[in-house]
């Protein structure tokens, strides 16, 4: 399946940390997650032999819908989780906004927005759980 990727920016300044809520409500995109998906065990990069799809390409049509360049978004290379989900399993990768800012009016223009850790309560259970290992992985 297709990976997924959550967006973050995080102020240079005050490393405050918001969060791209996607159109359809959840904060793994740019689709939504399929039905029935669980956490797997933890990622160790290089720790087997699975393939994953590397996630330029979604980086860059989101990049493209936010009205941003492809150097205004950082995607990490370490997935950050992989989910069990009907089929086969979809790896998730963390993206960093660059801009100064976070991108508030293109984000709202696609129908999206941002939120704060302290707003993600209204995602489900698992998002919040991948919102979190960000949030720890962003501020060190």
């Amino acid at each position: 399946m297709e990976p997924r990727l959550l967006l973050f920016h995080k102020q240079a300044v005050s490393a405050r940390v918001r969060f791209l809520r996607f159109p359809h409500g959840g904060g793994c995109g740019p689709d939504p997650l399929p039905d029935l998906v669980q956490m797997a065990d933890a990622v160790t990069p290089g720790g087997d032999d699975t393939v994953v799809a590397h996630p330029g390409l979604l980086v860059a049509r989101v990049a493209r819908d936010l009205g941003l360049t492809d150097t205004d978004l950082e995607a990490d290379g370490v997935p950050l989780a992989r989910l069990d989900a009907p089929g086969s399993p979809i790896t998730v990768f963390t993206v960093r906004l660059l801009t100064t800012d976070p991108p508030f009016e293109a984000a709202e223009a696609m129908g999206a927005g941002f939120i704060e850790m302290t707003q993600a309560r209204v995602l489900e259970p698992m998002e919040r759980e991948l919102l979190r290992r960000i949030y720890e992985r962003a501020l060190g």
